[in-house]
């Protein structure tokens, strides 16, 4: 498509990689993040957000890739909104396969019963936050890490059809 691609990693390990056009941007991305792992921090997202506003002059597609949690939504919205400023956001929100192979399960037993029901409650406040997202006017994904890939691609080139950058 001609775009420049670039990469920026916090909550935890920090990296930069300025945005670069060709085919040669992919493999330099490969490069500067094969070896990032999750790391169990709570991310600063306003740091973050602050970071890149200031590293990324350029009207853009952030595409902040997370595990949005219910006690984060506050300072993901905040860190959000700075972005807005400028760019354009959206959310990749990694929802755990496990939670939904557990949600599957037939119950039998108190424990499994008890199980059930905080898994649910997770998943509810995970969609209300997932909500409070979408009325600030932010695209939201939620998505296994499997299916990250193919749904990032996909809302990119929405973007893209939709003249939106």
């Amino acid at each position: 498509q001609g775009d420049a691609v670039g990469l920026m990693a916090s909550g935890g390990e920090s990296r930069w990689v300025p945005p670069k056009r060709g085919m040669g941007a992919i493999d330099t991305l490969l490069r500067a993040s094969y070896d990032l792992q999750p790391r169990a921090v709570a991310t600063d997202y306003l740091a973050a957000a602050t970071e890149l506003s200031l590293r990324q002059r350029k009207r853009a597609l952030v595409m902040l890739v997370t595990n949005v949690r219910d006690e984060d939504i506050e300072d993901l919205l905040v860190a959000v909104q700075l972005l807005q400023k400028r760019h354009l956001v959206c959310v990749a929100s990694l929802r755990e396969h496990a939670l939904d192979l557990a949600m599957e399960d037939e119950v039998h037993d108190l424990p499994g019963a008890i199980r059930a029901g905080a898994i649910a409650r997770y998943l509810e406040q995970r969609a209300a936050a997932h909500e409070a997202l979408r009325s600030h006017r932010v695209m939201v994904l939620d998505v296994t890490s499997d299916e990250l890939p193919a749904a990032l691609v996909e809302r990119y080139l929405a973007v893209k059809r939709g003249g939106l950058l």
